[in-house]
């Protein structure tokens, strides 16, 4: 085997591999979280977009950058609903302050994240816990009570394939809802998110006292409970709106949303959807960094930090890993293969064949089993003003009052005399009026367009 053909088995052997990749991968499925609108794979969140478009009334806007760049708090004061899928949200303190104003003003926001935004619930806890403190100040009263508990974290998890959801905690349920969860069809274990049972019995207690002294306060914290004792999604009031926090994202993805009992459990999270202008935040899933963040500033990807460099980031990444790889191939077939500079191949030209002849026969052969030579006589006087106006500059495309003076300026630009033009116009005429045209026609049409052809300067 020379080396010629080694080297032909190597690159057969390459992009068969390149191709059996590349079909593997636009024909799996991706079962990774992404959450994003456009992803219609297992836990995208098309569904759910889809879903909440149909349900707005004047407007869905996406959030594609920081979101108070693009849109104004005096355009949707008190009648829009903010919407947010994913795994974190990356929120500054610039941002949380714009959503905690867009509460305030009569909105609604719909946080559906594992880890909620650590500035937004400090914030909104220190409020309550204000406001639980004033609520006995105005007594002259301090009750035996610890208040909001300011823990390194206020979520929890619970490892198993399978959860099972319900709205009510007092819901009589034999065995929940219950959801599992997949990878490839198959039940995996799966770290569910809820909230710690210490913080969601300190927000809930201050609250109930304090609504007992003021109407201000919330009439449902408790939403939603995963495995009948697990707060999974709480209510809480700012001002004349209120923020919904679900720590089950999951639960909102294309996958589960195909099924109807999940579909009715996510319509009910959603039964104080204002629907007036619906905001879909897809800017805030992804960590953006810069000297200027502050809030979750100190969140910096999953498996990434700023000081490891760019290459750390794009090894961190899935797609951008694979990209670094198949560019990595790349460069080294192109070293092994295309680096030496080869004579072009010199291809075999074969000798021209004169095929007229045989095309003619074709044509002439299909006209003759129609029986009737009319289209090809009328074919020939498109070709005979074809030729007239390309070679005496002539325009063919005249009425009736306009044809003398055509037939008389192709007599004199031809040197034909003008009583043949007007034979070969007289006779298109005729044949163009007949029914059929016989052979004994065409053959006279014929000629009297090849006496012009041949004639003619």
């Amino acid at each position: 085997m020379n080396e010629k053909t080694v080297k032909s088995l190597i690159i057969l052997v390459a992009v068969a591999l390149v191709a059996l990749v590349v079909i593997w991968w636009l024909t799996r499925i991706d079962w990774r979280e992404h959450y994003t609108a456009k992803e219609v794979e297992p836990y995208g969140g098309n569904v759910l977009q889809q879903m909440l478009e149909n349900a707005s009334q004047e407007s869905f806007f996406t959030v594609n950058d920081t979101i108070y760049n693009q849109l104004s708090l005096d355009t949707l004061a008190g009648n829009a609903s903010y919407v947010y899928l994913g795994n974190r949200l990356y929120l500054d303190s610039a941002e949380g302050s714009f959503l905690l104003d867009f509460v305030e003003k009569g909105n609604n926001a719909y946080i559906l994240s594992k880890n909620q935004s650590r500035f937004l619930l400090d914030t909104l806890f220190t409020l309550k816990a204000i406001e639980y403190d004033d609520a006995f100040m105005e007594f002259d009263f301090e009750p035996d009570f610890p208040g909001f508990l300011f823990e390194e974290s206020y979520i929890e998890t619970s490892l198993d394939s399978v959860i099972r959801i319900h709205i009510t905690e007092t819901e009589e349920i034999e065995e929940g809802l219950r959801v599992r969860w997949v990878i490839d069809e198959e039940p995996v274990l799966h770290n569910w998110h809820c909230w710690k049972e210490d913080v969601v019995i300190s927000m809930i207690d201050s609250l109930s006292i304090i609504s007992f002294f003021g109407p201000d306060t919330l009439d449902r914290e408790q939403l939603a409970f995963s495995n009948f004792d697990h707060v999974n999604c709480i209510r809480l009031s700012h001002g004349k709106g209120a923020f919904y926090l679900h720590t089950n994202p999951e639960l909102f993805t294309n996958y589960h949303l195909r099924e109807q009992p999940v579909f009715e459990y996510v319509d009910e999270i959603f039964s104080d959807l204002k629907t007036e202008h619906i905001i879909w935040d897809e800017y805030n899933r992804i960590w953006q960094p810069g000297p200027e963040t502050e809030g979750d500033g100190d969140y910096e990807g999953e498996g990434y930090s700023a000081e490891d460099g760019p290459l750390s980031f794009i090894l961190a990444q899935k797609e951008l890993r694979y990209a670094w790889y198949f560019l990595l191939l790349g460069v080294l077939l192109f070293f092994l293969f295309g680096a030496r500079r080869n004579q072009r191949v010199v291809p075999v030209r074969k000798l021209n064949k004169n095929t007229s002849i045989e095309y003619s026969e074709t044509v002439g052969q299909l006209y003759m089993r129609q029986g009737n030579h009319r289209p090809l006589c009328m074919l020939k006087m498109k070709l005979f003003l074809a030729f007239i106006r390309e070679h005496y500059a002539l325009r063919t495309n005249v009425n009736s009052d306009e044809l003398s003076e055509l037939m008389t300026k192709i007599s004199i630009k031809s040197d034909i005399a003008i009583d043949q033009v007007k034979d070969i116009f007289r006779i298109h005429k005729q044949l163009e009026q007949a029914a059929t045209v016989s052979p004994e026609q065409l053959v006279r049409f014929h000629r009297m367009l090849e006496h012009f052809y041949n004639n003619c300067k």
